[in-house]
């Protein structure tokens, strides 16, 4: 090749010219492989981004797309199937008559309108065992590639897979919520009461909300959102919690089943298959793209409940997120755990945190933190 015809071939053939040690060309090596890194990355991102949003989102069906919902569900539910088989399997968009509410927030926010999805399907249901192929253009937590499409369908379509219907606008005009993560800036906070006095609460993971943590983050839990490996069921046995479950891999799907009694072949935590709704794949996709730019491989359970919460409720405030050095990692610990990078790397929570901070400063949620140790 002659370098007189290759720019970059002639930079570089001057640069290492000018190099007289192994010293200087290593650093040179190293700084150029880093740019590369990076820019890659950048393209990489992009990339990633543009094909999670190639495909359409769910959306809910809306009460006046009952009568056609109601004929779809006869094929699953019998037809002798009333107003009310419908209701409690299938989760209708409702939108809120609150005076001031979040979903009224598009028309104020820009950042926010080109973003925010009123009527995203939140959860999984029978309608949706039509739609396991559509479903299976991405791997979990966005969708059922690789899934075996015939036990997710039986999954869906089982009896003890009940779905129960929120039903949130028949009680109140305005729903206030707080959404409580296990962030080590609650110990000590005596927000307690101040968590409990909200309309719902939503907690997730290791949420321990007895003996001395109580006063800092209250008792209430009307929502709780797990996965497989942070279930702290025993815990929420209160009939009146709704168990929200997050699917990110196989064997999630597996547990799910075992959790309906379908298909049990561990000794896995127990839970009432009736106050049990799955986070539907679309919902993860839509809060990691639109919301979080598609950084990292996925987003936290926090990100997905928060999220849900915003969609649910017409004013949101969340305690306990966003990292803070000052703190220990989480409120329950007995000894000061320092946040690494090997304990979320499979999340980006300084991008989640900026989520927190933008949304509080658009007018979203109220994003609760403390200065005083």
């Amino acid at each position: 090749m002659r370098l007189t015809r290759c720019l970059p071939c002639r930079l570089l053939h001057s640069l290492f010219s000018s190099l007289h040690n192994w010293k200087n060309t290593l650093i040179v090596v190293l700084l150029v492989s880093f740019t590369v890194v990076v820019i890659m990355q950048k393209y990489w991102m992009e990339a990633r981004l543009q094909l999670l949003l190639a495909y359409d989102l769910s959306e809910s069906p809306t009460r006046q797309q009952s009568d056609s919902v109601r004929t779809q569900m006869s094929l699953y539910v019998g037809n002798e199937s009333t107003n009310s088989d419908v209701g409690s399997r299938i989760e209708f968009y409702e939108p809120s008559n609150c005076p001031k509410s979040i979903s009224s927030l598009p028309n104020y926010s820009q950042w926010f309108r080109e973003r925010f999805k009123p009527n995203i399907k939140l959860f999984l249901d029978k309608l949706d065992a039509d739609n396991i192929r559509n479903l299976s253009f991405y791997e979990l937590p966005f969708g059922f590639k690789n899934e075996k499409h015939d036990f997710m369908k039986s999954l869906l379509l089982h009896n003890n897979f009940k779905n129960p219907s929120l039903s949130l606008r028949r009680e109140k005009q305005c729903i206030s919520c707080a959404v409580v993560g296990s962030g080590g800036i609650l110990n000590g906070s005596r927000a307690g009461r101040e968590i409990d006095a909200h309309d719902l609460v939503f907690r997730l993971n290791a949420a321990v909300t007895y003996g001395k943590h109580a006063e800092d983050v209250g008792r209430r839990t009307d929502f709780y959102m797990f996965f497989p490996e942070s279930a702290h069921l025993y815990g929420f046995m209160d009939k009146n919690v709704t168990l929200l479950y997050t699917m990110y891999k196989t064997f999630d799907v597996e547990y799910a089943a075992e959790i309906l009694n379908i298909n049990r072949q561990r000794k896995s935590q127990k839970a009432d298959p009736e106050r049990l709704k799955i986070i539907h794949p679309d919902f993860f996709r839509y809060v990691f793209a639109k919301f979080l730019d598609a950084k990292s491989m996925k987003p936290t359970t926090g990100a997905v409940v928060v999220m849900l919460a915003v969609h649910l409720c017409d004013s949101v405030t969340i305690y306990g997120f966003g990292y803070d050095p000052k703190f220990s990692m989480h409120y329950y610990d007995s000894a000061f755990i320092k946040r690494t990078y090997r304990s979320t790397w499979t999340h980006d929570v300084e991008n989640e945190k900026k989520l927190w901070d933008t949304l509080h400063n658009e007018g979203v949620i109220r994003f609760f933190k403390r200065d005083v140790v």
